[in-house]
């Protein structure tokens, strides 16, 4: 041996953090995925800005997004 079997076990040691990082990293990214959460105040002005040109529409009750910034749905537009 050249004296180094402690490097070895560093080297199991970091490899076994960048595992964990990398899961904790996907699963966050999944839980926010699932998760409703609330859109820029900038963009829920826009987007109600928007809304309210359309003919009969009288309020835009409030906005859930999911999967922000891909995909987002508005909910409560009342006519």
């Amino acid at each position: 041996m050249s004296g180094f079997a402690w490097l070895d076990a560093v080297a199991a040691i970091l490899v076994g953090f960048i595992v964990a990082k990398i899961g904790i990293e996907l699963s966050w990214k999944c839980v926010q995925e699932l998760l409703d959460t609330a859109l820029p105040e900038e963009d829920v002005q826009a987007y109600t800005d928007e809304i309210m040109q359309v003919e009969g529409i009288l309020s835009v009750h409030s906005f859930k997004a999911a999967g922000w910034p891909a995909t987002f749905c508005w909910k409560y537009i009342c006519r």
